[in-house]
């Protein structure tokens, strides 16, 4: 964890790191009880940034902005409760608050201020009070559909490398899980949008539920077959099971339609890598990069493709490229390992050094960074390296062996 402090068995760091980490105000929006009281009345009243597990401190921020927009939904609410208005219209009114904040299905860039948190709540405890008397309304699935975005935008916000990865994936999972509720209120209310089983798919896939993520995209391309997205997410699925023939053939058919569709040629690329045929794998990632020039994926897995070839120097320019467009731990680690390999060591450790910056649970870089610093006979910084990465995968016998032997010398 980030906070260092000696804190309570209850709170996870104090509230000073919390509030720094949770800036953004977004991750009050998770499923009970990860983060303080239930989602409603988390957002509603909005107690203080500690992040706890169990009960939850006292304290209250007060909202000075937002109030036009509050004034209306509490309107739309008291209508609602005397009947004055028909909750069709409030469903579409919310829908479209929500849309005009931002929230959507391309939540990449988002940012929300505590006082579009504060709305949102608000949306949350009108859904839930229209679903509550109105059990049986049909309705179109968009306002389920933002939600659910909302809530899988905030689980991937909370994917961050402050946390310990157990901790980071039960936030993660909680808020998905709540994500995931609402796709399934916008396919209940949908029979002929392939979006709700689109946007459910993807965040199975992120789960790493392949199945239940096939499934989904199955029925979104039985309404809409020739929709590239789905076909794409589908091939997502299709590879992690190594399912080689089907993803080259839903692959082709994106590739004939939309030749300038980066993210396929990348995928093609994964599809002849699997199939060891690397120098096929390598053509098409150059592809994918003249397509969109930022896709570091394509960049890293033709570095370590190029490196898996002996192509070490190739491997390193490459990787040069991906990291002047975006440093990631990935590209820092990898880089790293190719130093070690061309017997630059001391490039090595800065580079594992800029990984573990950004993402210090990397067991990998923390064990290859004790490696280094054993063959230059620098025990005790060794010793560290390994104690920190069994901290993260404790029972690696490999890792224990190695501290052993660096315990060894030192004494």
């Amino acid at each position: 964890m980030l906070c260092k402090k000696d804190i309570s068995s209850i709170h996870l760091m104090c509230n000073e790191c919390a509030t720094d980490i949770f800036s953004e105000n977004l991750f009050w929006i998770a499923a009970e009880p990860v983060i303080g009281k239930p989602i409603i009345d988390r957002l509603r009243y909005r107690s203080e940034a500690v992040l706890a597990i169990g009960e939850h401190p006292d304290g209250e921020l007060v909202y000075k902005d937002g109030d036009t927009v509050m004034e209306e939904i509490i309107e739309l609410y008291n209508a609602l409760e005397k009947g004055e208005e028909d909750c069709y219209h409030v469903i579409s009114v919310l829908s479209n608050t929500l849309s005009e904040m931002g929230v959507s299905e391309d939540m990449d860039d988002a940012f929300f201020s505590p006082s579009d948190l504060k709305i949102f709540s608000e949306v949350f405890y009108l859904v839930g009070e229209i679903q509550h008397k109105y059990s049986d309304l049909k309705t179109g699935p968009e306002l389920y559909l933002n939600i659910g975005n909302l809530l899988k935008y905030v689980g991937d916000k909370a994917d961050k490398p402050d946390f310990s990865p157990e901790f980071r994936e039960k936030i993660c999972q909680d808020l998905w899980k709540e994500a995931e509720r609402y796709y399934d209120l916008a396919i209940d209310v949908s029979q002929d949008d392939p979006l709700p089983h689109l946007y459910k798919g993807k965040l199975l896939l992120k789960m790493e539920k392949i199945s239940e993520a096939k499934n989904h995209f199955q029925n979104a391309l039985k309404i809409d077959d020739e929709n590239n997205e789905i076909k794409i997410a589908y091939v997502e699925a299709l590879l992690m099971e190594d399912n080689l023939e089907m993803a080259e053939k839903f692959l082709n058919e994106v590739l004939d339609s939309y030749p300038g569709h980066a993210k396929a040629w990348y995928l093609k690329g994964e599809e002849l890598r699997k199939k060891g045929r690397w120098g096929g794998a390598l053509q098409f990632y150059d592809q994918a990069i003249s397509k969109n020039k930022e896709l570091t994926d394509a960049y890293l897995m033709k570095a370590r493709v190029l490196y898996g070839n002996q192509m070490t120097e190739e491997a390193n320019e490459v990787l040069d490229r991906s990291l002047e467009i975006k440093p990631t731990f990935e590209a820092w680690y990898w880089k790293g390992k190719i130093l070690y390999e061309m017997g630059r060591w001391g490039g090595a450790l800065q580079c594992l050094n800029e990984a573990l910056d950004l993402e210090p649970h990397m067991e990998d870089a923390w064990v290859l960074k004790g490696d280094i610093l054993t063959e230059r006979d620098l025990y005790e910084e060794a010793l560290e390296a390994y104690e920190n990465s069994l901290e993260i995968v404790p029972n690696l016998k490999e890792v224990i062996e190695k501290r052993k032997v660096c315990k060894d010398y030192i004494c």
